[in-house]
């Protein structure tokens, strides 16, 4: 809730891949400007990727989003890649 007792809402995305940062930004804004949410949250998957987005990538964006507040966090697990593997892709076969 705000100061004044209103509820408001809390946009989080998980993103392991870096170039998909802006579309998760969009959507941040999207939800503030539609009042939906107050703030982005967003988890990345590391610190190198953290530290990459936050220093680099996010300090391009920084103005064009400057009415959306959002929240970087990163997931620090050795074993991250264990728990969270990729997807395999899904093959069919195809009768001709």
């Amino acid at each position: 809730m705000d100061g004044e007792r209103r509820p408001f809402g809390v946009a989080v995305e998980i993103q392991w891949v870096w170039q998909r940062i802006y579309n998760d930004l969009l959507k941040f804004w999207r939800a503030v400007r539609g009042r939906q949410a107050a703030v982005g949250i967003e988890v990345l998957k590391g610190p190198a990727s953290y530290d990459y987005i936050v220093n680099h990538v996010f300090g391009l964006y920084r103005e064009i989003f400057r009415e959306v507040p959002v929240v970087f966090c990163a997931l620090n697990a050795p074993d991250i890649g264990e728990a969270f593997p990729r997807p395999k892709p899904v093959h069919h076969a195809v009768d001709r």
